[in-house]
């Protein structure tokens, strides 16, 4: 079971980093449908196919390798969801792991002893096979800037480690100033001391580098939804905020489908987070770029603010503190123009990951937009439909009917 529970947590956490490069996809849902794990399986292997024709034409490129094994591992991943949909089996292919393992032998031939080899050979790792840790990876490619997305998802639980990784990356000049500008609006806008609830999507890079590189926003506690599943994480994590530890009578999870496993699963997070809002009486929040299915048993109590969503059982007038967050508090210049060339920072992250992720401004702000304009605050509303149609007219890696689909949205009657 606990073999299932990670594996589903990569999957979704790989499914929403695939989904800011491809809009127009739909890689998870509130019900995870057998017709949306066709999609994703469908869409992903059209991905594989494309970047092993690219590692073919250079075998050297490891930019390429990482890309093509990242999608095969996520296809392995989302085989577990096979049983329930069995149409979709020849789509997938009958061996993927016959197809893995054979990567990995042409992986080792055309780029050994490299951090991408070493990385994916332990991400890949057979029963009884020996394998260099990932911290002995990090040691030894420490400039691996490529890696450095994966360096910092497994060490966010060592907070040296974390720490000098975050360093390099700011001071490397790697690291997208987008990503930043994200993670800024989304902390700035949080009360002091807030408890904020993130889904491991691209937003989570960008905090992680404010608080360690910058040493700014020190006083929220960034809490990744997906551990709360491991019980020492939720140990640790009830000591750390001096909080009663948290007991779970019994694991009631089942698998009979991917749709109950995610519901039963949901509920059981749900009650983990509701021990630590009753106990702390700090204020909580959720970002807006966590997946549908863990905002919607939270629902009822959620106010959106812009990027984030407060917790609160009462309801209070969260459009005026939307309406502060656009007008005083987030930095959105660089929506229009960030006279930053689109060549740097390119190693770790494609541009398009980037672009993309800047249409949450979309739905976190027409809220707002509808204000403006029914209130006839001209001046405001010009503004914002500006920023928010610049942001569509830039995400390029988007399709002509996705950008089209969020500009009829802001195109309000």
């Amino acid at each position: 079971m606990k073999t299932i529970k990670y594996l589903l947590i990569i999957l979704f956490c790989s499914c929403a980093t695939l989904s800011y490069s491809q809009v127009e996809s739909t890689y998870y849902d509130a019900e995870l449908s057998p017709d949306t794990i066709e999609t994703v399986v469908n869409s992903l292997r059209e991905q594989v196919d494309q970047f092993k024709q690219k590692v073919k034409e250079n075998p050297k490129d490891e930019k390429a390798w990482m890309q093509y094994a990242g999608r095969l591992q996520t296809l392995k991943g989302i085989s577990l969801l096979l049983p329930v949909k069995p149409s979709v089996t020849p789509t997938v292919g009958a061996n993927i792991q016959k197809e893995f393992d054979e990567m990995m032998a042409e992986m080792k031939q055309s780029i050994p002893n490299t951090a991408t080899y070493e990385v994916m050979r332990n991400m890949n790792i057979k029963p009884g096979e020996k394998r260099m840790p990932f911290e002995e990876i990090i040691d030894k490619w420490p400039d691996a800037i490529l890696h450095y997305p994966t360096y910092m998802a497994v060490s966010l639980r060592d907070e040296k480690r974390l720490k000098d990784i975050c360093i390099r990356w700011y001071q490397s000049g790697e690291f997208p100033a987008q990503l930043l500008n994200f993670a800024y609006n989304e902390l700035a806008s949080a009360d002091k001391d807030a408890i904020i609830f993130m889904g491991g999507c691209l937003d989570l890079y960008g905090v992680k580098v404010l608080q360690n590189a910058k040493d700014v926003f020190k006083d929220k506690k960034i809490i990744m939804y997906a551990f709360l599943s491991d019980f020492m994480y939720m140990d640790k994590l009830t000591e750390e905020l001096g909080i009663p530890k948290y007991k779970e009578e019994k694991d009631t999870i089942g698998y009979s489908s991917p749709q109950d496993f995610m519901k039963r699963y949901s509920k059981k997070i749900k009650r983990q987070v509701d021990h630590i809002i009753q106990h702390t009486n700090r204020p909580v929040y959720f970002t807006i770029t966590m997946d549908e299915l863990s905002k919607s048993v939270f629902k009822d109590n959620l106010h959106s603010e812009g990027l984030l969503m407060k917790y609160s059982p009462k309801s209070y007038d969260n459009l005026a503190v939307m309406r502060r967050n656009f007008e005083n508090v987030y930095l959105m210049d660089h929506l229009r123009e960030t006279f930053y060339p689109e060549t740097l920072a390119t190693t770790a992250f494609d541009p398009q990951l980037t672009e993309a992720l800047n249409l949450y401004y979309v739905p976190a702000f027409k809220a707002l937009l509808q204000f403006y304009k029914e209130s006839g605050d001209l001046n405001h509303y010009d503004k914002l439909y500006s920023l928010l149609k610049s942001v569509i007219d830039n995400a390029k890696s988007c399709s002509k009917k996705v950008r089209e689909q969020y500009q009829k949205s802001i195109n309000l009657q």
